[in-house]
Formats: C-alpha cells, sequence, structure tokens
C-alpha cells in the first residue's frame, strides 16, 4: 500500500475505541497486547488504521468475553 492511501485510512485512538465497544479491563489488555505485536500499523499520535483496531478489539473479545 503506498502512503498516500495509508493517509486516506480512518484512523482511531485504541482507548476511544475499547470505550465506545465498552471493553473490560482484560479485553484492553488483550487489544493493546495485539497492537503492540503490529509496530507498523501505530502511527506517531497513537491511532492505528480503523480496520486494525477493529479486528483486535474482536479478537480481544473472543478471547477474553465478558463475565
Amino acid at each position: 500500500m503506498d502512503d498516500l492511501a495509508k493517509e486516506r485510512l480512518g484512523c482511531i485512538d485504541p482507548a476511544v475505541l475499547a470505550d465506545l465497544l465498552r471493553l473490560t479491563s482484560e479485553q484492553r489488555r488483550h487489544m493493546v497486547q495485539q497492537l503492540t505485536q503490529k509496530p507498523q500499523v501505530l502511527r506517531s499520535d497513537g491511532t492505528v488504521p480503523v480496520e486494525v483496531a477493529m479486528k483486535a478489539a474482536q479478537e480481544a473479545k473472543d478471547i477474553a468475553p465478558e463475565l
């Protein structure tokens, strides 16, 4: 993907997404763990592409379902 295409991707702060999805603290930890394993997706302002963040949040929900 070229730089221009990357710039057009919508980005979100992972903490904001976690709040919107009402993730538990355990789910948030899993999501952050997954995102830090892919440092190339982290932008300098702390945001990540929405698609990447949503996938990480869904995987975190699957790993640590709410009680």
